[in-house]
This record gives structure tokens, C-alpha cells and sequence, in this order.
């Protein structure tokens, strides 16, 4: 049941850049466009599901999960993440291509010196404009969402997310009686879900399928997979899949291999030459990045992987998906 007077939030962005501390989720066709800017990685998140009477969220007005939460939450998982071995009670988890960042503490690489997004009208990621809201909690739970990021507002210095709204209030209302009322908002939610969905037809699946033995059917390596953080590791996988949809595909991969290895080279020079001791856990992870895309980068170029077992039509969707064709009608 919800709360009394938790069921209206307002936002008002204040363009201040405090919510950009970090480097965003980011789809493929993204990453793409951006291979000069972001180190791409996937990210793996664990994600479980709330049980008839949970407590949803940590404040004090926090209410339990229904019946209604609980399927609405199993719907939305169903479409967008993967279920791990253990049946009915297994969590889930988000497998999703993100830039990444050496340090928690950075802000995102595309953040001006002004604290404006130096790509706001270049292809910004959908996530950020999702933000403060969260695409993988379904509308009827996203006050919970804005309850909790209060306080992180608040400790921010931003006080964008305020619960209520008044006549004559310059906030907008984002969510009123368990439904997302503003309609910016609403397509940002649509638009990452559907990216989501992309992801998980055309690479998630097999990711998965590859991870599953070593890592989700493995009890002491899924212990490594956080709830509420990301466990971040090399984006090759995601790129040997989808490599190996066409010959237009694997050119694309390799193309941003290149650009990759060039990125990751000049972001080491310039940890190495601070010579900061906070650095170097950072610093090792990009290196072990860059081993693994020229350990892929030399695999591709020395002989084709084995194809996909797509359809003509599978094939023009994802390449078209990746920006090689026109969009599939």
C-alpha cells in the first residue's frame, strides 16, 4: 500500500552537473558513436525481486510490495534482464554495455569544464535523460525510486527531487498515483526499455549463454556479481557475437577495436604520467582491457568467427541496429 503523502515528486533540473558522477550506461549503437570519447565495458548487475510484503526502498514512508508490485517487477524483468539457475526465487541480472570509468569517484568523460554535457545534442545517451528515474523499476514503483535518490540529491547539493508539488511551483511533476505524468519522461523510460530489449535480442541472449557456466551457474564467481553496483569486465564478448552476424558486422567491430585501443592507450599515458598511487587498480583494469580487444582484434582479422545462426532479415536488423544500414521496416 502507499504511503500518505508519497505519492506525488516533482523535478527540476538545475543543469548543475551533479548527477553526472559517473560514466552512463550506454547502448552498442551508442558506444559506436562514441568510440573516440567512451571506453566501452559490459556491466553486470544483479537484480533481485521483491517478495509479496518486502519493503520497497529505505525511508521511512517505504511502503511493501503487493501483489500488483510483484507482477508488475516480474514483467518488466521478464522483457529486459536474464534469470539466473535457482528457479522461482532466483534473482535476476542486467547484462548492458556502459562506458567506464577507472575511479568511482569520476564524473562522466563527456562533462564540461562548465559542468554542461559537451554531447547534449550529439547523440546523448538515452539513460541520461531517463535520469532521475529508473528504467528497470516499472512506473507504478517509481516514486520509490525518487523517495530513495532524494536523500542522494539532497547530499549532492542539488535538491532537484522534491516530494509534492504547489500551485505556482516551477517543479514538474514526474510521478502522481503510481503513474510516470510527465511525458518527456515517459518516452526517456520507453526509449531505454526498448534499447534494453534490443540488447538482450541481439547479443544478451548469447552473452549469457557464453557467462552462464563460469559465472551464473557457479555460486562463488556469482558472489562477485553486487547488487546495486556493477561487476565490469572487458566488452570482447559482446563484440564476438555480434561479430560474427555478417561480414559488415565484423568489419564494424574491428573498426571499433581501433578506436578503442587508441582511446585506452591515451587514457593510461595520462594515469601513468600522474603518477598517482589512486590510479593504478584503474590504470590495470584498462590495460586488461586493451589485452583482451587486441587479443579479439587479431582473432578477427586472422579468420572469420563462425557465423550466426540468423535469418537474412535477423541479420539486416542488426546491422541496421549498429547504424550500417537503414533502419529494417
Amino acid at each position: 500500500m502507499l504511503q500518505a503523502g508519497n505519492d506525488t515528486w516533482s523535478f527540476r533540473c538545475s543543469a548543475c552537473g551533479k548527477c553526472c558522477n559517473s560514466a552512463p550506461e550506454m547502448s552498442l549503437p551508442e558506444l559506436l558513436h562514441h568510440q573516440h570519447r567512451f571506453v566501452g565495458s559490459l556491466a553486470i548487475r544483479r537484480v533481485p525481486r521483491p517478495r509479496l510484503g518486502d519493503r520497497l526502498g529505505t525511508g521511512p514512508l517505504a511502503p511493501r510490495a503487493s501483489d500488483a508490485d510483484c507482477r508488475a517487477v516480474s514483467d518488466l524483468a521478464d522483457a529486459l534482464l536474464h534469470r539466473l539457475p535457482g528457479g522461482p526465487q532466483a534473482d535476476d541480472v542486467l547484462l548492458a554495455t556502459q562506458a567506464f570509468s577507472p575511479h568511482a569517484s569520476d564524473p562522466c568523460p563527456a562533462l564540461g569544464v562548465d559542468m554542461r554535457c559537451t554531447i547534449h545534442d550529439d547523440r546523448k545517451p538515452v539513460q541520461c535523460s531517463v535520469v532521475p528515474l529508473d528504467a528497470l523499476v516499472p512506473d507504478r514503483l517509481q516514486h520509490v525510486v525518487l523517495a530513495d535518490r532524494r536523500t542522494e540529491a539532497s547530499y549532492l547539493g542539488a535538491d532537484c527531487i522534491v516530494p509534492g508539488t504547489g500551485p505556482g511551483s516551477p517543479l514538474t511533476p514526474l510521478v502522481r498515483r503510481l503513474a510516470v505524468v510527465d511525458a518527456a519522461a515517459c518516452e526517456a523510460l520507453a526509449h531505454r526499455r526498448r534499447d534494453l530489449v534490443d540488447e538482450k535480442r541481439w547479443w544478451g541472449n548469447a552473452v549469457f549463454g557464453v557467462l552462464r557456466g563460469e559465472l551464473f551457474a557457479n555460486p562463488a564467481a556469482l558472489a562477485r556479481v553486487p547488487v546495486g553496483g556493477f561487476l565490469v569486465l572487458a566488452i570482447a564478448p559482446v563484440l564476438v557475437v555480434l561479430s560474427a552476424v555478417s561480414p559488415r558486422c565484423r568489419q564494424r567491430c574491428l573498426e571499433y577495436l581501433d578506436a578503442q585501443t587508441a582511446l585506452i592507450d591515451e587514457r593510461v599515458r595520462i594515469a601513468v604520467a600522474s603518477k598517482r598511487l589512486a590510479d593504478r587498480p584503474g590504470t590495470a583494469q584498462l590495460r586488461a582491457f586493451a589485452r583482451a580487444n587486441v587479443a579479439l582484434n587479431a582473432a578477427l582479422e586472422k579468420a572469420s568467427p563462425e557465423a550466426r545462426s540468423c535469418t537474412a532479415g535477423e541479420s539486416r536488423a542488426i546491422e541496421a541496429w549498429m547504424g550500417l544500414a537503414d533502419p529494417v521496416r
